[in-house]
């Protein structure tokens, strides 16, 4: 026998929950408080009413439908053979054990099947006993006996265990599990605790503002959320952001070695996974592991993922603890773990102590941004659909505040700035590059340049940055044919590379209005930009318009990407900045001489 449970409704109490249940299964409703638990056992219960969907019970010679709002059928509550405990037990005060449990019996019943209830659950003894004269555990035998009354097809509990003490909690555990041993229904139990729902349940179902997010059973979910709200409400609170690159020549059927770049470029750190071969290579995504794929020792693990960290916090609570790591990466993330006290005492760890942690590739689960599997193929066709890009490239700058000098050629472990960019370009395949000089012209004379790239020389580079733009737009216009989006990128960034590329070029594609999408780190404008070929005779034909006064003139075709890259904000602009740079990342960096 299987409960089906597929409805959905926008008014009163938003919901749109899908699962199923069979005999014999327990499944676990979890979520916060108000995320639709309660609603939606009463819905199945035939106690509130819902705009659309279907509710059914089928078994093999029948199939009782509950709820079908297309055929019009809506069984009343008092037809399904349903048995529900409610959260507050929901007992008559003034009527006895017995009186409690024989009102629920169907008519014609003996008495004689409420009093074995009452064996069964061993309240015999206080029969006569009225509700406030029994335990809480008590009550909810009681509660429970009454639910079984009816002889159910269905069992639905409501936080059932809430109200009793933690001794009381797992004595009614182990009732449970015999009661499931002896009778073979679907059960479907809200609780809000994980810990609860693991322990009892084959299998959650997890939701979120009366909307279904994941089911499966506890351990796939807690290590494999399908996204960072289910991350969170499963209770792993360490959610990263992080690139994926693809394996090369996967082969149908078996799963390679992917990596996973935690941080961003220079400062990013590569991670061993499994590739599914469901994404696509340097695409932006969220990453999260389970503690029980992560081992950690006091001395040095001789495996792939490997990491030092610092013990930055140990609290001590009963027989767990949560411990706080700060990993020691460039960018110093943190880690948080709740492990038994008899590990962390085992492990003889205290604060600022140095540890290591191994973190197991199987347990590396990497999440999508999508919230559907329509809205994933919608936007693997966009991130798929072939782009001719150019680049336009500012160099024109005096470099002032570095006592004038062309940033664009300063060198990072022997490879000038704007090398690095025409690399991550060339690995892109743009082609089509525009590049503006001005103040040192002659610098650039001997770069070894792209076929398809043109240098243009802004004579008044005093002007500013518009002169230079709008001179690049121009050349755009007048030498590159048919040209989908231009990017607009400053030559003195020294941390762009092609992942930061690609990442802005896959925004570009899945944007869903305007014409410009710009990087937003915090509050602060981030370069390059992206602009469709849309408005780029709109600034050529607008005397002394450029794209960023045509940005502030229309903020309502601008897309601000959120993103933490701080590669698409940091720059060379002083001494200090060159200092800070080469301390942090530990690279040389190189001057170049006087024009």
């Amino acid at each position: 026998m299987t409960l089906s449970v597929d409805f959905k409704q926008t008014i009163d109490i938003p919901l749109d929950v899908s699962f199923t249940c069979k005999s014999g299964e327990l499944l676990a409703l979890v979520g916060p408080s108000g995320s639709g638990k309660t609603s939606t056992l009463r819905a199945i219960a035939g106690l509130m009413p819902i705009q659309e969907g279907k509710i059914s019970l089928q078994d093999q010679q029948q199939n009782y439908i509950w709820l079908d709002t297309e055929k019009n059928i809506l069984m009343p509550s008092f037809q399904r053979k349903v048995g529900m405990v409610f959260q507050n037990y929901a007992l008559f005060p003034h009527l006895t054990v017995l009186e409690n449990i024989a009102l629920a019996l169907p008519k014609g019943e003996s008495i004689g099947k409420a009093k074995q209830l009452m064996e069964d659950m061993g309240l015999i003894d206080f029969h006569h006993r009225l509700p406030d004269q029994l335990s809480g555990g008590q009550r909810q035998r009681v509660a429970l006996a009454r639910a079984f009354a009816r002889d159910p097809q269905v069992l639905l509990l409501d936080e059932p265990f809430s109200a009793v003490d933690h001794p009381t909690r797992k004595t009614l555990y182990e009732e449970l599990i015999k009661l499931r041993e002896r009778i073979s229904i679907p059960i479907v139990i809200v609780t809000h605790d994980l810990r609860e729902a693991r322990l009892l349940s084959d299998r959650l179902c997890i939701l979120d503002q009366g909307k279904s997010l994941q089911i499966g059973h506890p351990e796939h979910i807690v290590s494999s959320p399908r996204n960072a709200r289910v991350a969170e409400l499963v209770g792993l609170t360490d959610v990263f952001s992080a690139t994926f690159l693809k394996a090369q020549h996967l082969e149908e059927s078996e799963q390679q070695h992917a990596t996973l770049l935690w941080g961003q470029g220079v400062e990013s750190f590569p991670l061993t996974i499994f590739d599914k071969g469901r994404l696509p290579d340097q695409t932006e995504v969220k990453w999260v592991i389970a503690k029980e794929f992560v081992e950690i020792r006091n001395e040095p693990i001789q495996k792939i993922n490997t990491l030092s960290a610092i013990v930055c916090r140990i609290r001590r609570l009963g027989e767990i603890s949560s411990v706080d790591f700060k990993v020691e990466l460039p960018f110093q993330p943190m880690m948080h773990f709740e492990l038994s006290t008899r590990v962390v005492n085992d492990l003889n760890i205290d604060v600022d102590d140095l540890v290591y942690l191994h973190l197991d590739p199987k347990g590396i689960h990497i999440m999508p941004v999508y919230t559907s599997p329509m809205h994933k193929q919608l936007e693997k066709q966009k991130r798929d659909r072939p782009l001719k890009i150019a680049t336009v490239i500012l160099i024109a700058g005096e470099g002032s505040r570095l006592g004038g000098i062309p940033k664009s050629l300063i060198k990072i472990e022997g490879e000038t700035i704007l090398e690095r960019q025409l690399k991550a370009l060339k690995e892109l395949q743009i082609e089509d590059i525009v590049l503006v000089t001005g103040y040192y012209q002659e610098a650039y004379h001997h770069l070894n340049l792209p076929d398809k790239s043109f240098i243009v020389h802004n004579a008044n580079p005093a002007d500013g940055q518009g002169s230079s733009v709008r001179l690049a737009l121009q050349t755009v216009y007048e030498k590159i044919v048919e040209v989908d989006a231009i990017i607009m990128l400053l030559g003195d960034l020294p941390q762009i590379n092609a992942a930061d590329l690609r990442q802005l070029i896959e925004q570009f594609k899945i944007r869903t209005f305007g014409d410009v999408v710009m990087p937003l780190v915090g509050s602060q404008r981030g370069n390059p930009v992206i602009i469709s070929h849309k408005i780029l005779r709109k600034i050529i034909d607008s005397p002394g318009l450029t794209v960023r006064t045509w940005m502030d003139k229309h903020p309502e075709e601008v897309v601000s990407w959120q993103t933490e890259n701080q590669h698409f904000v940091f720059d060379f602009d002083t001494p200090e900045n060159i200092e800070s740079f080469t301390k942090k990342m530990g690279v040389s960096v190189e001057l170049p001489g006087k024009y």
